[in-house]
């Protein structure tokens, strides 16, 4: 069997949709693993999610059994970077590439644009403001009284406060405090796309993640 063969038999068993098959053969028709990766990524971002790590591009186990026969088409070791760079439905993030691979993710290119905007936005209009640090000990000091030796929640609002990546975390504040991990995957995703994205708009620009 083809892979077309094989993504066409995941929506018969409803583990693709028809839109992520239908994306996959019409990018990478002749690409056999840029069209599986292509389809998993379509699945990935209906689902939710941001990016596809590479790393998940492996036979699992857990799978059904529909996708193992995907990556067993494709033989035991596949160099993903090496395929995905020399596709022509794959670029860097500076053409029209339906996909876009940074580092060791793959984006949809609308999904990507979204992220450069929301990073250019945050890194263009939230420059760090001048900080009065008596004032804003004085503050701290009346807005945390816990009575503990050493009261987390000031710590934090201190380095929110006067750290020069304030832009970054308080585009990622919704994810922080084990948001990330309530939210699954697809949260941490989103941190990871900010952190892509301001490091393409801005590069030399450091992302820190919120602790």
């Amino acid at each position: 069997m083809t892979m077309q063969d094989l993504l066409l038999d995941a929506v018969e068993q409803r583990v693709l949709r028809q839109l992520d098959v239908q994306f996959a053969m019409m990018i990478a028709a002749d690409q056999p693993a840029v069209m599986l990766a292509a389809a998993l990524l379509s699945k990935d971002a209906g689902e939710g999610h941001v990016c596809l790590p590479l790393s998940r591009l492996v036979v699992d186990e857990k799978m059904p059994p529909v996708l193992q026969s995907c990556f067993a088409l494709l033989g035991d070791k596949v160099d993903w970077q090496k395929i995905l760079r020399e596709s022509s439905a794959v670029g860097p993030g500076d053409n029209q590439a339906p996909l876009i691979l940074t580092g060791e993710r793959l984006y949809l290119n609308r999904l990507w644009r979204n992220e450069l905007t929301v990073a250019r936005f945050f890194s263009e209009t939230n420059a760090p403001l001048p900080c009065d640090e008596a004032q804003l000990r004085q503050t701290l000091d009346r807005l945390f009284d816990s009575g503990e030796a050493t009261d987390w929640q000031k710590v934090a609002a201190a380095k929110a406060a006067g750290s020069p990546d304030t832009a970054f975390r308080r585009a990622a504040m919704p994810y922080s405090s084990g948001g990330a991990h309530r939210e699954g995957r697809g949260a941490s995703d989103r941190i990871t796309g900010r952190c892509d994205a301001t490091a393409a708009a801005h590069p030399g620009a450091a992302c820190a993640f919120p602790g």
